[in-house]
């Protein structure tokens, strides 16, 4: 069975389009990595520095090892927020490219 011509514009023009639109997808990934890794940074320095502040006040009130370690578990727990919104960035990602992938160009 021959293939149509207009098939193989088709899938040629669909492959430029996906080629020529990578590197903006790749751009956007790398800037929400960054910005999620930015925030990430900065929560686990307040954890440190909360830490830091508990055990520093600890040893003036005589609070227990354990009740401080507690606190930064709670404190943790917001790891699984940021974790959550990671995978909703990626979902809405791989969205985007595979709507790109899947529409046809325009003509005309």
């Amino acid at each position: 069975m021959p293939i149509f011509q207009e098939t193989i514009d088709d899938v040629t023009n669909t492959n430029l389009k996906v080629i020529a639109g990578a590197p903006a997808a790749g751009s956007a990934i790398a800037q929400n990595l960054a910005s999620i890794d930015a925030v990430d940074r900065q929560r686990t320095l307040g954890v440190i520095q909360n830490f830091a502040m508990m055990e520093a006040m600890g040893q003036r009130s005589g609070m227990d090892v354990s009740e401080a370690i507690s606190t930064g578990r709670v404190q943790a727990a917001s790891s699984a927020d940021l974790m959550a919104q990671l995978g909703s960035v990626v979902a809405a990602l791989q969205q985007i490219v595979k709507t790109a992938q899947s529409t046809r160009p325009e003509t005309g």
